[in-house]
């Protein structure tokens, strides 16, 4: 069965989440070291280059713009990804709030394409 959704989520949204992860500390379990935080006029995160071990402890680096939150999000919503409904829901609002938890699962579906950590 394939169902289509309309989710609004905008630069802002992705901006707002992106700053969610950083100053939440929400990424900071497994991100082991942030290389540089970019931040507009408002001090909200705009860019970070971050790294990380992974499943192999090599140490990689990637780079979180909103493209990055975009991304993350496509993937939440696909077929093959497993992640708690609520995660789920409160994308789906009217008016989406990404708490600390969510800004995680969708940066983790963004670079790994699954939930590893957590």
């Amino acid at each position: 069965m394939r169902i289509e959704i309309d989710l609004r989520f905008d630069e802002e949204d992705c901006i707002d989440t992106l700053t969610t992860a950083i100053e939440s500390y929400s990424i900071d379990y497994w991100v082991e070291r942030f290389v540089n935080i970019k931040r507009d006029n408002n001090f909200n995160v705009i860019e970070t280059t971050i790294e990380y071990l992974d499943q192999n402890d090599e140490l990689k680096r990637s780079v979180l713009t909103p493209a990055t939150i975009r991304r993350g999000i496509k993937k939440i919503f696909s077929e093959d990804f497993d992640v708690d409904s609520d995660i789920k829901q409160q994308l789906l609002e009217e008016e989406p709030f990404v708490d600390a938890e969510c800004a995680d699962c969708i940066i983790q579906a963004a670079l790994f394409g699954e939930m590893i950590y957590g």
